[in-house]
């Protein structure tokens, strides 16, 4: 009898692991729109111009999700500046940085600075707001090749902190005013095109006679973008 029993039990128990959880099979379904509903909400007709708060506010959901779709990407494309500066608002709300924050902490860091269009002298430092660019045809792009954080390099506010990303040129950069930056990451390029709207660009500071230029952005702008890894990763500079 106890043989018999234990077969039963070990039998028993075998079916029910291999019995599928309907409960687990659904919390394996990716996170987003259905294809249906992203068909409409994200046609690159309906998404032209500023946007529907809808269609922000789903957006900003995939980007943080990791699941933009094709036409999530397209419905990107076809907003304008301004929608797409809503996008990054939208991703920063959702990561709980308000809206306030974010503009406080980059008011604060583009206040100093060489305003563009004034003449660079030779051999000297420079500081400038480099403005967001969509296209980099046949120009040098150089990638991220480090990154720290300081709390007075970028405003001399040691109450906040700023990301440095680093980025090493050729040659030289004695013309700065050549300068862009570019991201295929829609958070990050979200985040450029915030800055540029609402501040002029992104702060950079350098020397024309060293290879070497230096990106300062807000820890709470980098974080409502994707975090540090994603700004690192997806942040690129052209001249």
């Amino acid at each position: 009898m106890r043989k018999g029993t234990l077969l039963f039990v070990f039998v028993l128990l075998t079916l029910l692991l291999n019995t599928v959880n309907p409960l687990t099979v659904m919390a394996q379904e990716p996170i987003g729109e259905s294809t249906s509903t992203s068909s409409a909400l994200f046609s690159a007709t309906a998404c032209v111009g500023q946007g529907t708060d809808k269609q922000i506010q789903a957006l900003a959901r995939l980007i943080i999700a990791k699941q933009v779709s094709k036409e999530a990407r397209d419905c990107y494309q076809a907003l304008s500046d301004t929608g797409k500066a809503r996008v990054f608002e939208a991703m920063g709300i959702q990561r709980g940085i308000s809206v306030d924050e974010l503009r406080k902490e980059a008011l604060e860091d583009t206040l100093s600075f060489t305003s563009r269009g004034q003449a660079t002298p030779l051999d000297q430092n420079w500081t400038q707001l480099i403005e967001r660019a969509w296209w980099a045809y046949k120009r040098e792009v150089v990638s991220v090749s480090g990154v720290w954080w300081n709390k007075t390099i970028c405003d001399n506010d040691p109450s906040d902190v700023e990301y440095i990303f680093s980025f090493q040129f050729s040659t030289p950069v004695n013309d700065p005013e050549a300068l862009r930056t570019i991201s295929s990451h829609l958070g990050v390029d979200s985040m450029l095109i915030w800055y540029q709207i609402r501040y002029g660009g992104t702060k950079e500071f350098g020397h024309t006679a060293r290879e070497r230029v230096y990106e300062c952005i807000g820890d709470s702008a980098v974080e409502a973008a994707g975090g540090v890894e994603a700004v690192r990763d997806h942040l690129k500079m052209f001249r």
